[in-house]
């Protein structure tokens, strides 16, 4: 995650972000999601705290 951006969710992170990485980031996971929409949405600190299970 970026430094000092705390969030528990993808939506939580971008709209914590600042101009225009948020907007880079956000055209990024929606070309994603058009090509896997039932895909997962997690964050970098999310995905640790899954791996460590």
């Amino acid at each position: 995650m970026a430094r000092g951006v705390e969030a528990s969710t993808v939506d939580e992170y971008l709209n914590a972000m600042e101009e225009p990485f948020a907007g880079a980031l956000r055209i990024v996971r929606d070309r994603i999601l058009q090509l896997l929409p039932d895909a997962e949405q997690v964050t970098a600190e999310v995905d640790a705290q899954l791996a460590a299970r």
